[in-house]
């Protein structure tokens, strides 16, 4: 089995790649997770350009596709609503697609893991992100604030997003954030 991974960036899909590895069961022959990376207005503008991609990588074997689209201030359902023409286009492949709509992006999961962060920044204080990270509308500038407020420098998503990635733990980022459960449960279905 093959996990094809569609994402918006280079830097987010590796973070997403390393996330999805640690909630995979391990076993003696894990599934193969490749990553392609589509422009998030080519999700919603040009489908047909997606539906390339997806078609590209289902031709061996079978393949389990997950397109992670950020919602970036915009109300997920709404997301999910403008999603219908990419899904009515990938239909026509006849192979599964599944969204996952990632509220707000990808630092939103990132931040809900105190102690991914903790180690990230090997910092000598406790690290608190408070509050339903789900609601923050720029989670970037969540992580931007606890960097700083810990000596880090600036955070640079290129980088610290890896990181991040590297050190953190699903279970605690499902246990805050629906959207990463919901990425979860496609992986292990």
């Amino acid at each position: 089995m093959t996990i094809a991974l569609f994402t918006e960036d280079s830097s987010s899909g590796e973070a997403i790649r390393i996330l999805a590895e640690k909630c995979l069961p391990k076993s003696s022959k894990p599934p193969k997770i490749m990553r392609r990376c589509i422009n998030r207005g080519d999700i919603f503008t040009n489908p047909r350009k997606l539906a390339a991609l997806v078609k590209q990588v289902n031709v061996k074997e079978q393949t389990k596709n997950i397109v992670c689209v950020d919602s970036e201030c915009t109300d997920p359902k709404l997301t999910e609503k403008n999603l219908q023409s990419a899904k009515k286009t990938l239909s026509e492949l006849k192979v599964a697609v599944d969204f996952i709509i990632v509220v707000h992006a990808l630092e939103t999961w990132l931040a809900a893991d105190e102690e991914a962060l903790h180690a990230a920044i090997k910092s000598k204080l406790p690290i608190k992100v408070p509050g339903n990270l789900e609601t923050a509308c720029r989670p970037e500038s969540i992580l931007k604030e606890i960097y700083r407020k810990h000596g880090k420098g600036d955070f640079t998503k290129s980088r610290d997003d890896i990181i991040i990635a590297n050190h953190a733990d699903p279970a605690r980022i499902a246990k805050r954030c629906s959207s990463f459960k919901k990425f979860q449960q496609i992986l292990l279905s």
